[in-house]
């Protein structure tokens, strides 16, 4: 192979890891608990106002730790929670999992 054709492939190869990499390391978002809205009603289903409800979440794979939010129910017992997402490179979802495998007592993936 010739000097010139080498020096290509080297080109190639070098531009391929480094998108590869980029790929790899680049963070981005993931939905871990979608919107949702619900209302708290009594026994009769009469709405309670007022009421503290709190949201917990964590996507086990990828965070060390959770998440709260308490929030109150208006006069007709609605409330509503945004989407919670969480930002990681693919690299760390990977390495992530392959730990929460290993933990078979713990918990894994999204949970709300």
């Amino acid at each position: 192979m010739s000097k010139r054709k080498e020096k290509k492939w080297l080109k190639t190869g070098v531009v391929i890891a480094a998108l590869l990499v980029v790929f790899l390391v680049y963070p981005f978002d993931t939905t871990v608990v979608p919107e949702w809205k619900l209302r708290v009603v009594d026994e009769t289903g009469k709405p309670i106002p007022n009421v503290v409800v709190r949201e917990q979440w964590r996507n086990h794979a990828v965070e060390f730790h959770g998440h709260n939010e308490d929030r109150t129910t208006n006069n007709e017992g609605y409330i509503s929670f945004p989407r919670r997402t969480v930002r990681a490179p693919i690299l760390f979802r990977v390495l992530g999992r392959a730990v929460v495998a290993f933990n078979v007592h713990g918990e894994s993936g999204s949970r709300a």
